[in-house]
Formats: C-alpha cells, structure tokens, sequence
C-alpha cells in the first residue's frame, strides 16, 4: 500500500491560523492536536476512487 508522508512547519505566531487552514482544506479537522503540533490521518480520493493513505503533520517551529 501506498503512503504519503507530508511534514509541515509552521511559524509559532501563526499556528493556530495554519491548522485553519488545512482543517479547511482537507474539509475535516486533524485527528490529533497537541499544543506544538496537529497530525491527520487519511485517504486521498479522486472521483470516488481510492489512491492513497495519507500522514499530514503539522509542527509549530519555535525560534
């Protein structure tokens, strides 16, 4: 089975807006929240049809 691993940083100020952000563009929001990072778990469709299982990590990058 196919896997897409996709690792994300996000600015600190900024976290909270990031997480809006791709809540909304995946259409559902991450399936694990932690105050330094959101993680989603998933499949990929097109037209219905399955393509891939999916990992999304978003981390909060502290300088």
């Amino acid at each position: 089975m196919k896997r897409l691993h996709i690792h994300v940083n996000a600015d600190e100020t900024k976290f909270d807006q990031s997480v809006g952000f791709y809540s909304t563009l995946f259409g559902e929001p991450p399936t694990k929240t932690r105050h330094n990072y959101a993680k989603r778990h998933g499949i990929i469709t097109q037209n219905g049809c399955w393509m891939t299982r999916t990992s999304i990590l978003l981390s909060r990058l502290s300088r």
